[in-house]
């Protein structure tokens, strides 16, 4: 029993096999959870575009809607906005600043009623629409 206990408290460390068993441990987890998390920032980015478009969506709605209740209605109709021609009261009153940052671009599209088609956001090399028109596109496969 004495000679056990001296064998033990005289090991210290791990063996060099044992490191290269936990090392490969290690790197077999990481390879199997990277592609993984690629795919997830992936969804992450191309969701954050969907929502930033959705939401200038809505502050672009807003925006219409309170000026028509002012008695100052705009004209859209058959129109297109990006970031040069966009109303400055709506990029600065109905819009958060610090979402447009460099690098973005976006467009929002009227009809020739006025309403809006489309609005595109594009960051990150990702492109966000709203609304997002999967019946359209299926229609036009069905023809």
């Amino acid at each position: 029993m004495k000679s056990l206990r001296k064998k033990l408290r005289e090991k210290k460390g791990f063996t060099l096999i044992e490191m290269i068993i936990v090392i490969a441990i290690i790197a077999i987890l990481i390879a199997l959870i990277a592609p993984n998390l690629q795919k997830f920032l992936n969804t992450a980015k191309q969701t954050k575009a969907d929502a930033a478009a959705k939401t200038l969506y809505t502050a672009t709605s807003t925006y219409l809607v309170d000026c028509y209740a002012n008695g100052s209605p705009v004209d859209t109709k058959g129109k297109t906005w990006t970031q040069s021609t966009i109303p400055a009261d709506l990029k600065k009153d109905y819009f958060n600043q610090n979402e447009i940052k460099s690098g973005v671009e976006y467009e929002i599209k009227f009809d020739s009623a006025g309403n809006i088609e489309k609005v595109t956001w594009k960051e990150d090399g990702f492109t966000g629409k709203y609304p997002r028109g999967e019946a359209s596109e299926s229609e036009s496969e069905a023809s």
